[in-house]
């Protein structure tokens, strides 16, 4: 399993706030004694690579006498995935032929997704779901519908309705779309937002609001602007200050953020990309996906880098690499033929 997935660093206070673990006894019994899983025995056996609040993963006998991994989490993705890692483990280990049973209360659409992106493998896999582990009634909550993908500033200006308002923000944009050329970022856009990456974060972004446009500063210092006419070169000198002082800081060049821009080159010789995009999708300040990318052949790539990534980590990188592979078309257009 080491070879698979690192450790997970603790940081401190990571009491505060840490999800709770999965009771692996009281549910591997409940699997046993209810007849989920017609099993014999399953003893708890989380690799350290697994969190005990990701998933309870139990190693016995099916009645038959064959060998079984079953996992249970509340969400039926983790626990697809806990199941997988830990039999692919064993397939390594002492060549497991067994069945794998990946078991939850429900399962949400993104965790149907992740299913979808399992393959062929060395062994059978069943996905269950069993509602009356669910205590009380389930509160159904509204997912939000989100915004329409935009992938111009041309576009997005639009949202403002005078003419002067359009021409401030397209102007504001450029020069951000410099500063990202200036200092090795990206420009794109998320919401009614350009934004401004550099090493792995999310620095700045240009709003659209009803009132005109806002520049807000995320790192290393948090500031909102609105600007005007008088007041956008001041802001952008201000911004490109920031800039510098993140590219200075020794502490963000040797840590995780720089060594993930160091590497997305590596990857892109390695795996011959004719065309790569970095850090394309946009909302969130700390980066999922470093890369997209078409190599020669018109395979498409989605790449994650990190100096150690568990398993949680992972389960976070497909959901979003499942989110980045609608827009793919259009993120690489500009790659040309042949593009799959």
């Amino acid at each position: 399993m080491r070879r698979r997935f690192g450790r997970r660093r603790k940081s401190a206070g990571a009491g505060e706030g840490k999800p709770a673990a999965v009771d692996a006894a009281r549910w591997l019994t409940r699997i046993v004694e209810d007849g989920v899983v017609a099993a014999r025995e399953l003893t708890p056996s989380n690799p350290a690579d697994i969190p005990e609040s990701f998933a309870a993963v139990g190693v016995g006998e099916a009645q038959d006498g064959s060998r079984l991994v079953v996992a249970f989490a509340p969400d039926g993705g983790n626990a697809a995935l806990a199941a997988l890692a830990v039999a692919s483990g064993l397939k390594e280990e002492s060549n497991f032929e067994g069945e794998v049973v990946a078991v939850a209360p429900e399962w949400s659409g993104a965790a149907r997704r992740r299913l979808g992106l399992i393959g062929e493998l060395p062994f059978g896999f069943r996905a269950l779901g069993n509602s009356s582990f669910v205590d009380g009634a389930v509160a159904v909550e509204a997912e939000a519908c989100g915004e329409p993908d935009l992938f111009s500033p041309q576009q997005l200006s639009a949202h403002l309705e005078r003419s002067d308002d359009r021409e401030l923000f397209l102007r504001a944009a450029a020069a951000l779309e410099g500063l990202a050329s200036k200092h090795g970022g990206v420009l794109r856009i998320a919401g009614r937002s350009v934004e401004l990456v550099l090493l792995a974060r999310r620095v700045a972004e240009l709003r659209a609001e009803e009132q005109g446009s806002v520049l807000q500063v995320h790192v290393p210092q948090k500031s909102t602007t609105r600007l005007s006419p008088d007041e956008l070169a001041g802001a952008l000198d201000r911004l490109e200050g920031q800039l510098r002082r993140r590219l200075n800081d020794r502490r963000v060049r040797d840590g995780e953020d720089g060594m993930r821009t160091r590497v997305i080159p590596l990857v892109v010789t390695a795996q011959a990309l004719r065309t790569e995009v970095r850090w394309p999708l946009g909302g969130s300040d700390a980066e999922t996906i470093d890369l997209i990318g078409v190599d020669a052949t018109g395979q498409t790539y989605v790449g994650s880098v990190r100096e150690n990534m568990a398993l949680p980590d992972l389960a976070v990188v497909l959901d979003e690499a499942l989110r980045a592979r609608a827009s793919l078309p259009t993120r690489l257009a500009h790659a040309g033929p042949p593009l799959r």
